[in-house]
């Protein structure tokens, strides 16, 4: 967020003008922090009670054109993600064909 004193100024690393985002209003990160706490929390709370794993990724962010992100981390993250999506939908198949099974069974 930039200070008030830098409006109109240029960036002293690439000279570009500095102008202020919507988003950087603190009225505006107060809302999306509350929104955050009212809808997000809660979920993850919810989540961790039922067992399953959150992974917080802690980032530094700086202000510096040389700041790199870690890709290997990133795809690691995302496989993560996406088995256990798999697994959820494997799982949800598994018993929908144990219900049916199930059903069959007392059929006969």
């Amino acid at each position: 967020m930039l200070a008030n004193n830098c409006l109109g100024k240029s960036c002293p690393l690439c000279g570009a003008s500095l102008r202020r985002r919507t988003l950087d209003k603190p009225e505006v990160i107060k809302v999306r922090l509350a929104e955050y706490q009212n809808r997000t929390a809660p979920i993850l709370a919810g989540l961790k009670k039922r067992g399953y794993k959150i992974k917080e990724v802690h980032v530094i962010w700086k202000n510096d054109f040389k700041s790199t992100v870690n890709l290997s981390g990133i795809i690691k993250t995302l496989f993560e993600v996406f088995q256990i999506r798999w697994n959820f939908i494997t799982a949800g198949i598994s018993k929908l064909r144990f219900a049916i099974a199930k059903k069959y069974d007392r059929n006969n």
